[in-house]
């Protein structure tokens, strides 16, 4: 019930009217220690300060339409992030060293911020998760069209994650009042669509040369299923080895209905690779690539990190990149009868 809580928190917020003023006012103030140097507002394209009096400050000022800023100190070390709209803002910080946000009022955008991270942060971990953000996504964008923050999140979502395709972004971004968008977020969009489109969901798996415990060389196409994992890895990568058990889990038991795994490893050695697959009980199929993080198909995926994993089809299309092995568990009891 904690998700359906949340989920009519967003889609009332999303259904609130925007407050028109003529500019905004932001009040502030510290609630701990003692600063008397310079606040700076910052937006992607202006900057302003004011002097801080007796712990607070007042910024004024007008926006076109709700925009994403960050507020510093004397010392830019530490930033705050703040929506700011055309209305009154009233925001609090523990203190000077630390600051953090504690409290803000005023700001509608904020507060749709807010709700939407925090489903993130509380349902990341649940099964559904990927089809739960998609849903949201697309009931805030529909709502919000003409909010910066649609595009924000989509910009967020489509360059940090692979839960999109390049068909939904596409279809996300053309929902879009783009006037109403930063310049930065529509840039991050274009660019996620160009990496979507080689190697996100809906795209074709490219097959490489490689080379079998045997050492001889076999091109990756030779190995397909209705679904199958294509699991990067090595022996000396600790957190690969210890995701291995929860892969050997799904495998297990999605294996008969039509699963399977390919395990392509980076490492040059064959002794140490094959002592862990045997340890690991990893008995599906498996590759080598050879010479770490520089071989072709790594080159291809442009992965710099491992455990790195792509589901595909029997078609070899897409249909999961870096998914856990939780979610692809629930994926495949959702089409794997």
């Amino acid at each position: 019930m904690k998700y359906f809580t949340l989920f009519w928190s967003l889609v009332l917020l999303a259904s609130c009217s925007q407050k028109s003023t003529d500019g905004f006012q932001i009040q502030g103030e510290f609630e701990n220690g003692n600063y008397n140097g310079y606040v700076f507002l910052n937006t992607p394209n202006s900057k302003d300060s004011v002097l801080v009096s007796n712990n607070q400050f007042t910024f004024n000022g007008k926006v076109p339409f709700p925009i994403q800023s960050w507020i510093t100190l004397d010392d830019k070390s530490k930033l705050a992030w703040l929506y700011v709209e055309n209305s009154e803002i009233h925001i609090t910080f523990n203190s000077p060293e630390h600051l953090k946000l504690t409290s803000v009022t005023g700001s509608e955008s904020q507060q749709k911020q807010h709700h939407f991270e925090s489903f993130l942060e509380d349902h990341y971990n649940d099964a559904d998760f990927n089809f739960r953000l998609k849903d949201s996504l697309s009931k805030f964008i529909t709502e919000n069209p003409s909010h910066s923050l649609s595009g924000k999140l989509l910009a967020k979502i489509a360059s940090e994650s692979w839960i999109l395709s390049a068909e939904e972004v596409t279809d996300f971004k053309q929902q879009l009042d783009t006037s109403k968008q930063t310049s930065t977020d529509l840039f991050v969009i274009n660019q996620s669509l160009e990496k979507l489109e080689k190697f996100g969901i809906g795209s074709t798996f490219k097959d490489f040369d490689l080379y079998n415990l045997q050492e001889e060389t076999i091109n990756s196409s030779t190995i397909s299923a209705p679904y199958l994992l294509v699991d990067f890895w090595a022996s000396w990568c600790v957190p690969c080895r210890k995701q291995n058990p929860y892969i050997v889990s799904v495998y297990n038991k999605y294996h008969s209905k039509g699963f399977d795994v390919l395990s392509i490893s980076l490492e040059d050695e064959m002794e140490p690779w094959k002592k862990a697959i045997a340890k690991d009980n990893l008995t599906w199929n498996h590759l080598r690539s050879g010479n770490e993080f520089d071989s072709p198909i790594v080159s291809y995926y442009e992965f710099y990190s491992i455990p790195y994993s792509i589901l595909i089809d029997a078609n070899r299309k897409v249909v999961g990149v870096n998914v856990e092995p939780e979610k692809i568990g629930y994926f495949l009891s959702q089409n794997l009868k």
